[in-house]
């Protein structure tokens, strides 16, 4: 089938541009993907009169030849524009590009086989045949059918593209594949096929050409991988699959310069404790699965301070974990946590988020932050990490190795999600494999400073043991006294107001008697959760007031002398000691104290606290001072001052007898 092109007859003779060449049959014909019969006829026909086209006897003699200017069709220019070209590749992936060139190869091969074959007097058919061997031996398994074929194709289209790829042109802009793809991305996750069904019935209500679903899977194959994930999954996923991540230089840092923290829950069940069935009778295990808070030194990605819990995390738990972090590596310079509201907290930041948006309105005299906060006392800078954003915390690392080194070694280990979880988990838990939350922290232990703190890491800027890389880059140990420490732990309420029974905690009274000078005022308390007999008082300038004592309750076995006793006696210690310092605690002392002065005294048991472990050489110590450390001898003077207390029934004391036990306190 020959192909013909439009030409403009009409048109005179044009001069030769500078820069074209004449060019000969057979270059004509492969530019523009004719015959050399058809190019041969148009340079008979057309060209000739134009002076596009000539006969010329070559050098060697012979028979005149067709020669044709390169500016007598556009097919024949060197450079094509794509409107210029026959076959339009602009639709092709670079594979399906490839793919083409090798066919046209393959096809013109074949071409000068069958024309080498015919001057040497053989047959298309012969040559064909030995064309297919010699691509066997070649590797390439051609079939003669497929030879024809191309044939048909080129001398119809002038090149070898497969009619697949051609559907995949026209399906772009098929309104019923347009719908298939609106349906198909969306977070409803809707199957291929169920999409394509929907998109046929209502391309039936409007007309539209129905393509089959065949057709609509391929289509949705091409959609790229990251809007696939963005359309379906959404931005979170596309975040943590798609989007590229930026690496952190921690070679910039030094040791205790920064560190972060966070709560993971193990994939582990544990026992916790026991309950009795009240059906049959029997005591069976509760398990639970354990939440670790910790915080690392980003530097060396030591785990430098920790606790495990069976409850969920709070305040306190990061409390907890923070002061075995400083008791044992010194005071960081800045601390990295996530928006949640256990480490954006009054007790860290000083104020809570309200309280800084009035602040922008409402100026305060005095640097509240400073004076109630963990990070203000204590110098540390704060910084919040990127919210809805797990992977900008550099610890969420260490909890993937965690459960890949540590937890799925457990008889237990549970998964996180059931589709995790094991199939013998049920049997273990019947077999009793599950640790005690004890034993499971003692592991939990051992595994952290024999294994991740002695194992060489190979992460940026380390290729040493967290243990060597937090000795090797502390450059300034900052420090703070044990007091302090202790006084900045306790949690800071308020500020609250002083009523009539002083000020309440979690539905508990303090201070009935020692706060009466304060009614109506707004202070704020200090609060250990681990102790709440007592809480410390103090002015909202940071002044300390006084510990008070949480209420007492008047005993039932005490009688009305009891009590005429013990107002007679208050009246005489306000008489006798009127004045003195002494008697201002004396006047505001609590008379359920009196009459119950007869009670045992309650011993508290000392905690002991866990010993540090030897601490790495460093290069200096840098104490660390706070404007609270001019109120500890006033705190540990209102200790000492308070009022002793007795059991109920036990007989009054004389005044010798009280003055000389006051008189051994004071030594």
């Amino acid at each position: 089938m020959n192909i013909t092109y439009e030409t403009e007859k009409t048109n005179p003779p044009a001069t030769l541009i500078a820069g074209l060449a004449w060019i000969s049959v057979g270059e004509a014909a492969k530019r523009m993907g004719v015959t050399e019969q058809r190019v041969r006829a148009l340079c008979a026909s057309e060209w000739k009169g134009r002076e596009l086209a000539k006969l010329e006897t070559p050098s060697t003699g012979g028979k005149a030849v067709w020669v044709i200017r390169e500016d007598a069709h556009p097919g024949l220019a060197r450079i094509k524009f794509p409107d210029q070209m026959r076959v339009n590749l602009r639709h092709l992936t670079d594979s399906q590009r490839d793919e083409h060139g090798e066919r046209m190869a393959i096809y013109r091969q074949w071409q000068e086989a069958c024309r080498a074959a015919i001057r040497a007097g053989s047959t298309n058919e012969k040559a064909t045949e030995h064309f297919v061997l010699r691509m066997r031996v070649e590797g390439k398994n051609i079939h003669p059918a497929t030879l024809h074929r191309w044939h048909k194709v080129y001398r119809k289209t002038g090149g070898l593209l497969d009619r697949r790829w051609e559907s995949r042109v026209s399906e772009s802009t098929s309104p019923m594949l347009a719908e298939i793809r609106r349906l198909w991305l969306s977070q409803s996750k809707l199957k291929a096929l169920a999409c394509w069904r929907m998109a046929e019935a209502k391309a039936k209500e409007q007309g539209w050409e129905i393509c089959s679903y065949r057709t609509a899977a391929r289509y949705l194959q091409t959609i790229p991988a990251g809007e696939r994930i963005y359309k379906r999954e959404g931005p979170d996923a596309f975040e943590a699959k798609a989007a590229p991540s930026l690496a952190r230089d921690y070679s910039t840092i030094d040791s205790n310069e920064m560190w972060n923290a966070d709560h993971h829950v193990f994939d582990i069940l544990v026992q916790v404790g026991q309950k009795i069935d009240k059906a049959t009778g029997e005591v069976k295990p509760i398990y639970a699965r354990p939440w670790l808070t910790a915080w690392q030194d980003m530097r060396s990605r030591k785990i430098v301070g920790w606790i495990i819990r069976a409850e969920d995390p709070n305040t306190d738990s990061i409390l907890d974990a923070l002061r075995r972090a400083i008791e044992s590596h010194g005071v960081p310079v800045t601390a990295y946590t996530d928006n949640g509201k256990d480490f954006d907290s009054q007790t860290f930041t000083g104020e809570t988020k309200a309280m800084r948006w009035k602040r922008r309105l409402v100026k305060v005299e005095h640097d509240q932050e400073r004076l109630g906060s963990i990070y203000g006392n204590l110098d540390i800078g704060h910084i919040h990490a990127w919210p809805y954003h797990g992977m900008s915390k550099p610890i969420e690392r260490f909890f993937g190795t965690l459960e890949d080194q540590f937890g799925r070694l457990w008889d237990t280990y549970c998964g996180r999600n059931p589709q995790e979880r094991p199939e013998r988990l049920g049997d273990m838990l019947a077999r009793g494999k599950a640790p005690k939350l004890a034993d499971f922290v003692a592991a939990f232990d051992d595994w952290l400073e024999n294994s991740y703190h002695g194992q060489i890491h190979t992460g940026d800027s380390m290729n040493c043991t967290p243990n060597g890389a937090w000795a090797a880059n502390l450059s300034t140990k900052r420090t703070v006294t044990a007091d302090l420490l202790e006084l900045l732990m306790q949690r800071r309420i308020g500020p609250v107001k002083v009523g009539k029974n002083g000020v309440s905690y979690k539905g508990l009274r303090f201070g009935q008697f020692q706060l009466g000078q304060l009614l109506h005022q707004k202070v704020f308390i200090r609060v250990d959760d681990r102790d709440l007999s007592k809480v410390s008082v103090w002015m909202l300038e940071g002044k300390f007031v006084c510990e008070a004592r949480i209420n007492g309750r008047l005993s039932v076995k005490a009688d009305h002398g009891d009590l005429r006793r013990g107002i007679a006696e208050k009246k005489h210690h306000s008489k006798i000691l009127k004045g003195a310092h002494e008697a201002k605690l004396r006047i505001a002392e609590d008379l359920v104290d009196r009459v119950n002065r007869a009670a045992v005294a309650r011993a508290e048991a000392a905690q002991q606290r866990p010993q540090p472990r030897p601490e790495p050489p460093f290069h200096s110590i840098r104490p660390i001072r706070s404007d609270l450390e001019s109120q500890l001898e006033a705190v540990e003077a209102g200790r000492q001052s308070l009022p002793l207390r007795r059991a109920v029934g036990a007989e009054l004391m004389s005044l010798e007898d009280q003055e000389k036990i006051y008189a051994r306190e004071e030594l």
